[in-house]
């Protein structure tokens, strides 16, 4: 039977953040039930999480810069999977096209491996610059994801959906974190528009919504590029995160405990190592702080 889904999925390289929590927000606000992987799936079986999500939601979102791609020739490439699941699902598949990506790029159809070749024959969605990005999320909703889906959706194992719950509450954590500094650090008056008076008005930090998601937009752009798109992670392993020995970015508990090179790859989403900072005894299982770069 077909029908509307309000239920997304959104697959990005972690060196395309600001943009993957900006679509987070606008559909989150919006009534949309959105699986995001913020920081890597702390328990369980990362593998089954994130296929139980995909067939648990109709629509799967695909966010394409000129970089999203590169790594695609690997068949264990996370991004590479997902998409794989959602073509085998038929799920509803939007490429979002964001900071120029163009599918009829030489090196773009170069990257398009397997069964990947099919996305460019969907009808995806083009992004060309930040300030338009909450009218092109509009069309999103109004036009890609508002449509009958044939589809069947899966119901998630509970493990799977708490999984999902976690992610959704760190990456809502994380805008708001974002927001607040954004908010700091614009300043607090203005000059006078053209043709008002010359009295200066408090400045109206952000008008809207919108203004907040492109401005986080814009400061993830300019962090990318000073980390020359790589980014560094600490991550905590053990009981309690209140005794982890030092400040981190992400908590992992016992219950999953992996290997440092495990943890590295779940948060980069590629095979990627870990290096081990700390290890202090104590509670179950001990605390270690491990460093994650993800190139």
């Amino acid at each position: 039977m077909r029908r509307i889904e309000k239920t997304v999925f959104i697959s990005y390289r972690r060196t395309d953040e600001s943009w993957g929590l900006a679509v987070f927000q606008d559909l989150t606000h919006n009534g949309y039930d959105v699986f995001i992987d913020y920081d890597g799936i702390a328990s369980g079986n990362f593998e089954t999480v994130i296929l139980e999500n995909i067939r648990a939601r109709a629509h799967f979102l695909i966010l394409l810069t000129p970089t999203a791609l590169e790594r695609c020739s690997d068949p264990k490439d996370w991004m590479r999977r997902e998409i794989e699941a959602a073509l085998d699902s038929q799920r509803n598949i939007v490429p979002l096209m964001l900071a120029g990506f163009n599918f009829g790029a030489p090196t773009i159809a170069n990257q398009l491996i397997g069964k990947l070749a099919a996305l460019k024959e969907y009808n995806g969605l083009e992004i060309p610059k930040a300030r338009f990005f909450s009218s092109e999320m509009e069309r999103l909703r109004n036009r890609f994801l508002n449509v009958p889906v044939d589809a069947v959706v899966h119901s998630a194992s509970f493990s799977a959906q708490r999984a999902a719950t976690e992610q959704k509450e760190k990456a809502s954590r994380a805008l708001a974190r974002e927001q607040a500094e954004i908010v700091e650090r614009l300043p607090a008056k203005r000059p006078a528009w053209p043709g008002e008076p010359a009295k200066v008005r408090p400045w109206v930090i952000v008008a809207s919504a919108a203004g907040v998601l492109t401005a986080i937009i814009a400061v993830g752009w300019i962090v990318q590029a000073s980390l020359s798109q790589s980014y560094k992670k600490i991550a905590c392993t053990g009981e309690y995160e209140g005794n982890c020995p030092g400040p981190h970015d992400l908590f992992y508990e016992c219950d999953y405990y992996g290997s440092d090179d495990q943890i590295a790859s779940q948060v980069c989403r590629r095979p990627s190592k870990g290096v081990r900072l700390k290890t202090v005894s104590g509670n179950r299982c001990g605390y270690s702080l491990i460093e994650i770069t993800c190139n």
